[in-house]
């Protein structure tokens, strides 16, 4: 029997993704690339946030370096001048006088001043409390200059790449012996040194940090580590720094707001109502917050940084003996003894004990006051017996207008048998004998 071949023949089969495999690969893929972006921008932030905080430390070494060699404080620059300008990064403004800041001081004379066309440039501001100083001689708020980062002045004292045997003056041209210390003077070695010093002044992209600064402590001569006029706040409004920081350097973030170009422009006005509002509009309040994103009032991407120092004299006596005026050091601060919620300069809450009192006038929470030479005496309702022999009393305790206890006083040696009359007190000795008040002098404040 005859066999036959049987043969099944296959078509030809095309393996692949169908349509909803291929969605499946695309949305995992997604989700992959997205993860990998969102991790991607953490690092890229990360990195520029260092960048930053590497940037403005070494600003910072750089100030202390600058106060070390000239006891201050260099006073901002110009923001508004191009990067090919030769007064770029240079402290203050030229004028009449080789000191910069004081030609910026004259050219500044009331709060709200700025520099440079259109009212930009380098403003002085008030800042945020009152000064008593002697040497000041003012009670006025100190002043705030605002502006850019002095890099150049900064580099005062550094080593420099090149050599410095021709310098040349910046007003006529003519060659001068080459002073590290003068800004009226230019070296062309400096070309690349100032580059690198530049860089320390620019943010990540390209844009300017701001500089505002104490305006006393830009000059030797008032410079006092008390005094700076700059409060810096959460961005939740808790204070930080309440009007005693010295310096503060912004980075104004990936918008950059109110940062200057290297073209001396503002691309990117400051925008009102958000928390980093505070530093870009020009006051002595700034803001060092959390970094914050989104379309929301609470944005913030600015990083700073500011140099404070803890008050070292709570009380400061004035500037001479005919001045004994006692000042809290701390101005616009209150001290409470007793208490932690003080509502006046000093506020006791209970006993006070002490051998010498240097103050004018003695108030209760009700506003009843009295001098302190009348405590332990008699009038108006404060009560001591008086003694017509060589002992006086003195009282040791005082409450609602009534010596609550008296103690005798006895004479030091010499004034036994001394006394004062008998419509007297006695207030003190002296080598002429007993310092005597009449009791008509005696009053008590309402």
């Amino acid at each position: 029997m005859p066999f036959r071949s049987c043969v099944r023949k296959l078509g030809n089969r095309h393996e692949g993704f169908t349509l909803i495999e291929f969605a499946m690969v695309m949305l995992i893929s997604g989700l992959i690339m997205a993860a990998l972006f969102h991790v991607y921008k953490i690092y890229l932030t990360d990195k520029y946030m260092r960048e930053i905080y590497n940037k403005q430390l070494t600003l910072s070494s750089g100030f202390s370096t600058f106060y070390s060699s000239s006891l201050r404080y260099p006073c901002p620059a110009d923001p508004t001048l191009k990067i090919t300008d030769p007064d770029a990064g240079l402290e203050g403004i030229p004028g009449p006088n080789v000191d910069r800041c004081q030609n910026l001081l004259e050219a500044l004379p009331n709060d709200g001043d700025c520099t440079g066309p259109g009212g930009t440039g380098i403003c002085r501001v008030a800042g945020t409390r009152s000064v008593y100083n002697a040497t000041l001689g003012s009670t006025d708020f100190d002043p705030v200059f605002i502006g850019g980062i002095p890099y150049r002045s900064l580099k005062a004292g550094a080593e420099y790449s090149g050599t410095r045997d021709k310098c040349y003056s910046k007003a006529d041209g003519s060659e001068v012996v080459c002073d590290p210390l003068d800004p009226t003077q230019y070296n062309p070695s400096e070309a690349n040194y100032d580059a690198a010093a530049r860089s320390d002044s620019l943010d990540p992209w390209g844009f300017q940090m701001t500089y505002a600064v104490t305006a006393s402590q830009t000059f030797a001569a008032t410079y006092d580590v008390n005094y700076g006029s700059i409060s810096v706040f959460t961005e939740n409004g808790d204070p930080l720094v309440s009007g005693t920081a010295h310096f503060v350097v912004v980075a104004h973030g990936e918008n950059h707001r109110g940062a200057y170009s290297q073209q001396g422009n503002i691309s990117f006005p400051c925008q009102t109502g958000l928390d980093e509002t505070e530093n870009c509009d020009n006051d002595s309040t700034f803001v060092a917050g959390l970094r914050r994103m989104g379309n929301t009032p609470r944005y913030f991407d600015d990083v700073m940084i500011y140099r404070a120092f803890s008050i070292n004299e709570l009380w400061k006596i004035g500037g001479s003996e005919a001045d004994p005026t006692i000042y809290n050091a701390i101005i616009g601060g209150k001290v409470g003894i007793g208490t932690t919620t003080p509502t006046v300069d000093l506020e006791v809450a209970g006993d006070v004990l002490s051998e010498r009192l240097r103050v004018q006038r003695i108030c209760s929470t009700e506003g009843n006051c009295f001098e302190p030479e009348k405590l332990g005496v008699d009038g108006s309702g404060i009560t001591c017996p008086q003694s017509p022999g060589p002992v006086q009393f003195g009282a040791t305790g005082f409450a609602h207008n009534i010596v609550t206890g008296c103690i005798p006083v006895a004479a030091p040696s010499g004034f036994q048998g001394q006394s004062c009359g008998e419509d007297e007190y006695i207030v003190g000795f002296s080598s002429a004998g007993l310092i005597c008040r009449n009791l008509s002098d005696l009053s008590i404040d309402p």
